[in-house]
């Protein structure tokens, strides 16, 4: 006989088929229409089983509650935000958007690289760039240099011709001391460049005028040629200064005498001091020894030949004989004995200028090599010229005029001129001639 259910079970019986729509909750087709049902997973809905048997009948029942976007019921886990490539809340980066980010930019010290994202959406700093540790005697990535070690740098590996690299701070190159000599650029320890002085002038640095030049390596500037009137040095463009006249007296400026002077700027000369007269030749007597032998003027005398007048019946000596008319002073003209010769006279001289001139030549000299004979013009004792045997323009015939300023005795008083040849020849005799004597002078 089958046993009939109680009441109790088959009321729970049926609240597990409204529940579900089979007895093995299944839960019914997940649709979007509101239904509640056990959904697909093993995690939705309320599940109810009842087992039977010859002995055992067993109920059980499992609740639990699950919501899903859309339904209520099997949601099956959450849903993926990383990488969506969207940043969302809690997240650096997210696949290729790194939100602007760089390296550099996000706060951990980098220097450079690539920043990316890793696949958790924090940011990947593998390829970044570290600081370098600068001054640790290596050179790191990101270092030209570190300390000594310069790593093969000079300044033409720069681009400069010249000067010294240095490592500098950050460990980088240091060019401060590199520079291009001559592309006309003042660079670095370059005072100047050709003709670039930076804006600088003679006037500038202090001088009264003049011009400025660079030195071969632009590492100075030349001020040598700037002028600086007053410390009686002639510079460009100074005329005269000071004392220094550069050789002008007042006769070289058309005046027969006076004191020449230089103007407080350095500019022009003063010829205030300067005077004018007639100029002539005060040797009014025999100045050319045309009067012959003793014929007055002069006072003569020769070791050997009692006078050193002569005309061209004493031979030419190897030279042209007189400059102007028939007589001139020959001094020398022996191998076999010493010979000492002198012409002077006592002449008065006026007060303004006066310049002694006449015509000399040397025609012949003794060829030791030993400047043993000389020929010495005086006034009062001082010697105005001298020369020797050994004078590089003996040898060669022809005359030259021989001019001396002797203004300082121009003072009306009385003065000694002597002219005076001594010769020591062996071999070849040196020949002194001189001819046509003046002393210009105020009239």
């Amino acid at each position: 006989m089958r046993r009939r259910l109680s009441a109790p079970l088959l009321f729970l019986f049926a609240i597990g088929c409204a529940e579900g729509s089979d007895l093995d909750g299944g839960g019914g087709s997940p649709s979007d229409d509101g239904n509640q049902g056990a959904g697909s997973g093993d995690g939705g809905g309320t599940t109810s089983s009842t087992k039977s048997s010859s002995s055992v009948t067993s109920t059980s029942t499992a609740t639990s509650t699950s919501t899903s976007t859309g339904n209520m019921g099997g949601g099956g886990g959450s849903g993926e935000t990383c990488p969506n490539g969207t940043i969302d809340a809690g997240e650096d980066c997210d696949g290729a958007n790194l939100n602007g980010a760089t390296c550099t930019s996000i706060g951990q010290g980098f220097t450079g690289g690539a920043l990316s994202c890793a696949d958790d959406c924090t940011y990947d700093t593998t390829e970044c760039i570290a600081p370098p540790d600068c001054g640790n005697g290596m050179i790191d990535a990101g270092e030209q240099c570190d300390g000594a070690l310069l790593n093969g740098g000079t300044c033409q590996t720069q681009g400069f011709a010249s000067g010294t690299i240095t490592c500098g701070s950050g460990c980088q190159y240091n060019t401060g001391q590199c520079y291009t000599c001559g592309n006309g650029q003042i660079e670095n320890a370059e005072e100047c460049d050709g003709t670039n002085f930076g804006g600088m002038t003679c006037l500038s640095l202090g001088h009264d005028g003049g011009l400025l030049s660079c030195a071969a390596n632009c590492l100075s500037i030349n001020q040598n040629a700037c002028s600086d009137c007053g410390d009686n040095v002639i510079e460009s463009p100074e005329v005269c200064d000071g004392a220094a006249l550069g050789g002008q007296t007042c006769q070289s400026q058309g005046f027969s005498g006076g004191t020449l002077t230089c103007n407080a700027a350095c500019s022009a000369f003063n010829t205030a001091g300067c005077t004018s007269c007639t100029i002539t030749n005060i040797l009014t007597v025999n100045p050319g020894f045309d009067s012959g032998p003793f014929g007055g003027g002069w006072a003569e005398s020769s070791t050997n030949f009692q006078t050193p007048v002569c005309n061209t019946g004493c031979g030419l000596g190897g030279g042209t004989g007189p400059h102007a008319g028939a007589y001139w002073a020959w001094f020398g003209g022996t191998t076999t004995a010493d010979e000492i010769a002198t012409v002077s006279r006592s002449v008065v001289i006026p007060a303004g200028m006066a310049t002694l001139r006449f015509q000399f030549d040397l025609p012949s000299c003794e060829s030791t090599g030993v400047a043993s004979d000389l020929f010495v013009v005086s006034i009062d004792g001082t010697i105005l010229y001298q020369t020797s045997n050994a004078d590089p323009t003996c040898g060669q015939p022809g005359y030259q005029l021989l001019t001396f300023d002797v203004t300082p005795w121009a003072n009306g008083g009385i003065h000694n001129i002597q002219i005076q040849g001594a010769t020591f020849d062996y071999f070849t005799a040196t020949n002194f001639m001189v001819d046509s004597v003046e002393l210009m002078a105020c009239q």
